[in-house]
């Protein structure tokens, strides 16, 4: 039974790219047009794309960072919020996932989740080359602290 061997091949750490004999060659040929339809601003062909890879190469962050990427301009928060949270997951000292987050619990009015996902950005972002968004989470983060008060 092909769905149980498949089963059995991702519950051991294999990429179903591998077990469908898709190659890497293949994976990053669609990565790379995925990225140029987001880049003409088309974001629903290049989710069906990027979802794709996804399903395929489950740990490969920077598929699900296209996906979310994708559903968030889209306006399907919900979406994205689910794939930059696998993601952030998968890249656990990287803020970016943590801050698109932020933006998405925003578009939800989820303000007080978004107050406090940016806190955790804020304490993530330390490394150099985080500055630019650490100051862009704490002006977020002070901006929703200010609309919160009467």
């Amino acid at each position: 039974m092909v769905g149980g061997r498949w089963v059995e091949w991702v519950a051991q750490g294999g990429l179903t790219r591998d077990f469908v004999g898709i190659d890497e060659r293949e994976m990053e040929t669609a990565y790379h047009y995925a990225t140029q339809l987001y880049q003409q601003k088309r974001y629903q062909d290049a989710s069906v794309l990027f979802l794709f890879l996804s399903a395929h190469n489950q740990w490969e962050s920077r598929y699900l960072l296209g996906a979310a990427g994708c559903a968030q301009m889209l306006g399907r928060f919900e979406d994205a919020l689910s794939s930059y949270g696998t993601a952030a997951s998968l890249q656990m000292s990287d803020p970016m996932p943590q801050f698109r987050i932020a933006e998405c619990l925003i578009a939800l009015n989820m303000r007080e989740e978004a107050v406090e996902t940016l806190r955790f950005v804020i304490d993530l972002a330390d490394a150099p080359e985080h500055v630019a968004l650490r100051a862009r989470a704490r002006a977020t983060r002070e901006w929703l602290l200010q609309e919160a008060r009467p």
